[in-house]
């Protein structure tokens, strides 16, 4: 076996340049991922603008000689200054929502002018289940009806959490319900 006591400059170059390609492949690999990320956030953000766009072309396209009637449903959500939600949160909030309210699109106008109420309740402190991952709770801030377009503006907040039975409650052991005496 060779005395590597001979090439102590030559070792530690070559250590230094494997310790080099490993932290430079590291940086790399964060850099890719981030990219990456940020690219599938933004093809998702505009599929689901693509599909709202040709609902809207088919809607119209469905009413166009039609007066009198709502022709198009359009939501925006409010996002709280001091817990924003993100955009895409936000696109899927608003998607449930206008896919709750397709109902109202065909309505005569004078309906909804005449009880708002009603179409608000649809959606007033609904709570949607499984939108990216979690809850939320949306409320109506504001609906306004103009020409036969109906926008309405929501907030949505995550819903509070319950609290755990205090120390002093009783709660049933598990060998009770398995029918063993």
């Amino acid at each position: 076996m060779p005395s590597f006591d001979r090439y102590p400059r030559f070792l530690a170059g070559i250590g230094l340049f494997l310790a080099g390609g490993i932290v430079g492949s590291a940086v790399f690999l964060s850099l890719y991922h981030h990219t990456y990320n940020v690219l599938v956030i933004e093809n998702w953000n505009l599929k689901k603008e693509n599909n709202g766009l040709q609902l809207d072309i088919e809607t119209l396209n469905k009413f166009k000689n039609k007066q009198g009637l709502i022709t198009r449903v359009t939501v925006h959500l409010y996002n709280d200054i001091q817990h924003p939600l993100e955009s895409h949160v936000q696109k899927a909030l608003e998607d449930r929502v206008k896919r709750d309210l397709k109902i109202v699109e065909g309505q005569k106008l004078g309906e909804i002018r005449d009880s708002p109420q009603l179409y608000e309740r649809l959606i007033a402190s609904k709570t949607y289940y499984g939108v990216i991952d979690k809850d939320y709770i949306v409320n109506v801030k504001a609906m306004t009806l103009v020409q036969s377009e109906l926008t309405v503006w929501i907030t949505a907040d995550e819903p509070k959490k319950q609290a755990l039975p205090d120390k002093g409650t009783i709660v049933p052991d598990h060998d009770a319900f398995n029918g063993s005496y």
